[in-house]
């Protein structure tokens, strides 16, 4: 019957993952900080007035059915 070894040596590694690296730390936080202005414009200018429009209508609309039912 075979016995089993025992390896004794340890893998070779290639270094850290590469986004904990530190030198990859400034371009990294460039592209967070890009990432995150520009998520912000598009919110802050598209997306929340379109959503703030179509809220405004429908408490609107609500408004007027409430009335209407009660008159």
């Amino acid at each position: 019957m075979a016995e089993p070894t025992a390896h004794s040596e340890v893998p070779a590694r290639h270094g850290a993952f590469p986004p904990f690296q530190s030198e990859h730390f400034p371009s990294q936080l460039l592209w967070l900080a890009f990432s995150f202005i520009l998520l912000y414009v598009l919110m802050s200018k598209i997306a929340l007035p379109r959503i703030g429009s179509i809220l405004e209508d429908r408490s609107r609309r609500i408004g007027d059915d409430w009335r209407r039912r009660n008159a």
